[in-house]
């Protein structure tokens, strides 16, 4: 019930990719997720973003924050929104506004201060929940060996392939 009142549209946007394919930039709240050096995943959060009539590019409030940690920090950045969000003009009430309203810092110490008391509520799912929900989404094996064909002789289509593909990830 607490976020019954959410603006007209409100976006999240995750990107984990080196090229950012989400324009998590423009969004009420982006969220970059990589891994560190020792290979945990970390998250960071960026907030106010949006485009229309008023484009705006989101404000990074936390860097390299743990994955672990992600339900309770995204809980604490939508109640300091809910708080002190805007509800007086719809076209007001976005999360931009506010952020550029307080200023960045100020609205990501709100959030810090949020945070302190959402951490300890529970909300962020236990590790082996998280293990669970991983292994259903293992890589496939691939066929390193397995032939590639691509019909160009069509050279438009041709074309298009050379600007709109970029060899996978996975050899073969």
């Amino acid at each position: 019930p607490e976020f019954d009142w959410l603006p007209r549209k409100f976006k999240i946007a995750v990107s984990s990719a080196s090229d950012d394919r989400a324009a998590i930039d423009v969004h009420d709240i982006g969220l970059r997720v990589y891994r560190d050096a020792e290979g945990e995943r970390r998250v960071d959060f960026r907030v106010g973003g949006g485009l229309g009539r008023t484009p705006v590019i989101a404000e990074t409030i936390r860097s390299g924050l743990s994955m672990r940690h992600l339900l309770t920090y995204l809980e604490a950045i939508m109640r300091v929104y809910n708080r002190y969000g805007r509800r007086d003009n719809k076209y007001k009430a976005r999360i931009k506004i506010l952020v550029n309203d307080l200023g960045a810092a100020e609205f990501a110490r709100q959030v810090e201060e949020e945070w302190v008391l959402v951490k300890p509520l529970g909300l962020d799912p236990p590790p082996s929940e998280l293990a669970r929900i991983a292994a259903h989404f293992a890589p496939p094996v691939l066929d390193a060996n397995a032939p590639v064909e691509i019909d160009q002789s069509n050279p438009d289509f041709a074309n298009w392939v050379t600007v709109n593909t970029h060899p996978h990830r996975a050899p073969g």
